[in-house]
């Protein structure tokens, strides 16, 4: 007898919440045109209302482009199963880093510590320095000041003295002066002999000089001569050591300079050593906070490692779920549709029963098994 077959439209029972899981899916899936998802999901219950030999090629259409949809929807889930797992596989492997992490972010802000500290007393070193540099170049300028202006003065005095000699003092010898200036060359004798420091300038030849120079020269004796003698030989002696120690003088005046300007130059070495240090501080102290905020990061990182594993692994369960219900709702109702068919399955084949073995004669022993 030949199979009947289901009349023409007949439908799959149930199909409506078949498909309510299907829809769900569809709308839910990504990458494609919103318009197009509820095109076919308002479509899904008219596109699988029919079996498969009795669908419309227009119904197979949009059964393919269903087809499509779910498949992405299903390796969108896969792909997120994958995430979770690598996710979860990834956080695992952390654990020794996070702490290991930490541990060097302690370490490392204890050694910025211990670099500000030190920036800070080479800081202060350098600050004590700038304040000596400061005090050793006002000393040095006031010494050359100090000796500049002695010089200045002993130049001043050999210069008085020359003109002196050349002037007035030849004049006295000549006997040219009259009784007035005669009294202010002895003064000025007297005046230039205690100014100078001229010790052999004594009374006894200084009370002598005005009568010695009021004399014509012829009428000088041999004293007068003597006395004008001994007072041009220490004038002149007294202007030898002014040179003398003018001479002296230039070669501890360059001294002076030298050391002016290596006080300069320690000077502008030590603003630069503090200026450097200052920075120095200032660069310790943003690597300390940055070594701060590692630290608490790290920290952080540790403490949410906990957390963190647990929603991971919530997160995996979560896309297992998601997998298995788009593979129950959705997949395994719209294959059963799809492949819906209104031809019954064959009937199985008549098991054919075996015929029992012949029995033997009576009087007729039975055959002899065959030697093994």
């Amino acid at each position: 007898m030949a199979p009947m077959k289901r009349p023409a439209g007949a439908s799959i029972g149930g199909a409506a919440k078949k498909t309510k899981g299907i829809k769900v899916a569809i709308l839910a899936t990504g990458g494609y045109p919103e318009d197009v998802l509820t095109m076919l999901a308002g479509s899904l219950d008219s596109i699988m209302s029919t079996c498969k030999e009795e669908r419309h090629r227009h119904q197979q259409t949009a059964a393919d482009m269903v087809s499509a949809v779910l498949k992405a929807a299903l390796a969108s889930a896969e792909a997120g199963v994958a995430a979770a797992q690598a996710r979860l596989d990834e956080l695992k492997a952390q654990k020794g880093d996070r702490d290991t992490t930490a541990e060097a972010a302690a370490a490392t802000q204890t050694s910025k510590k211990e670099t500000t500290i030190a920036a800070r007393d080479a800081e202060k070193r350098a600050v004590e320095g700038l304040k000596a540099a400061k005090k050793e170049l006002a000393a040095a300028n006031e010494a050359r000041t100090t000796g500049d202006t002695e010089l200045v003065e002993a130049e001043a005095k050999k210069t008085r003295l020359e003109v002196f000699l050349a002037g007035p003092f030849e004049e006295m010898k000549a006997g040219s002066l009259d009784d007035a200036r005669t009294k202010e060359g002895c003064s000025e004798v007297l005046k230039i002999g205690k100014e100078y420091s001229l010790v052999d300038f004594d009374d006894s030849l200084l009370t002598s000089l005005p009568s010695v120079i009021q004399k014509a020269p012829d009428a000088r004796g041999g004293f007068d001569s003597l006395c004008l003698a001994q007072v041009q030989e220490l004038l002149q002696q007294a202007t030898s050591d002014l040179a003398a120690a003018l001479a002296a003088g230039e070669l501890a005046k360059a001294e002076r300079a030298s050391a002016v300007a290596a006080s300069e130059g320690a000077l502008a070495a030590a603003e630069a050593q503090e200026a450097a240090g200052r920075r120095a501080v200032l660069e310790a102290k943003r690597e300390e906070a940055e070594a701060g905020e590692a630290l608490r990061a790290a920290k952080a990182a540790a403490k949410a490692f906990d957390p963190e594993l647990r929603e991971a692994c919530d997160a995996l369960g979560g896309a297992h779920a998601a997998l298995r219900r788009l593979q129950d709702d959705a997949v395994a109702p719209f294959t059963a549709l799809l492949e819906w068919s209104n031809v019954p399955p064959p009937e199985p084949e008549p098991e054919v029963a075996e015929e029992p073995a012949a029995e033997p004669p009576v009087g007729e022993p039975a055959a002899a098994a065959p030697a093994a």
